[in-house]
């Protein structure tokens, strides 16, 4: 058995199966769960944005009865900027709505989980470059992908000796299962295994939804 190659995915091309353990994972209701995550609340930003941006055509239009043309360039300027942010959060927070769980980036088993929009990225840990990164007191593991670079926060330096620990752990277990054949133990720590064929291959098709 190898290493997969890194896998990248639309979250409704996946086996039902699949989508269900891997939402059951980063929801903590699966035997194997999340070792770090980054979690994006794209719910919290729209709803801000989309308050910013009711607040500034309100603001615009009690300015002189005819918006921001008449007014001052600076109100016209943070106008277009409140109706610009509160239309990228709202088609972010549409997008994310075909998620069963929070958006994010997640250290899963041995993979990295690139799950910031329905478009995921799987990414065999052995295929990285982790780096340790510290900055005002917490620690940051930075993962190099071939096409992208991930930051998931651990916290203080305690936070981080745990996830090392069980990340390497989790690491050296799955190459063991790799190298004679044990498909239960690589499956286990594969939150995609469900989609894989004997070759590591994922297998998807679309949501017939």
């Amino acid at each position: 058995m190898r290493v997969p190659q890194d896998t990248v995915i639309h979250v409704e091309h996946l086996p039902g199966v699949s989508r269900r353990r891997l939402a059951a994972i980063i929801g903590g209701q699966a035997v194997l769960t999340p070792t770090a995550a980054q979690i994006r609340s794209w719910r919290r930003w729209a709803a801000l944005a989309i308050a910013a941006t009711i607040a500034a055509v309100i603001a615009a239009t009690g300015w002189t009865g005819s918006a921001a043309l008449s007014g001052p360039p600076t109100i016209g300027a943070l106008i277009a900027v409140a109706l610009i942010a509160g239309a990228t959060a709202a088609v972010r927070l549409v997008r994310t709505r075909a998620l069963s769980f929070a958006p994010g980036c997640y250290l899963i088993g041995a993979y990295l989980v690139d799950a910031r929009r329905p478009l995921l990225r799987v990414t065999p840990l052995a295929r990285t470059q982790p780096v340790v990164r510290r900055w005002c007191g917490h620690h940051w593991l930075r993962f190099a992908t071939a096409e992208t670079i991930v930051t998931i926060p651990v916290g203080g330096r305690a936070a981080l000796e745990r996830t090392l620990t069980v990340a390497h752990a989790d690491l050296i277990a799955y190459a063991s299962a790799l190298a004679i054949g044990d498909r239960v133990t690589a499956r286990a720590l594969d939150p995609i295994a469900e989609a894989r064929d004997r070759g590591g291959v994922v297998v998807g098709r679309p949501d017939p939804r």
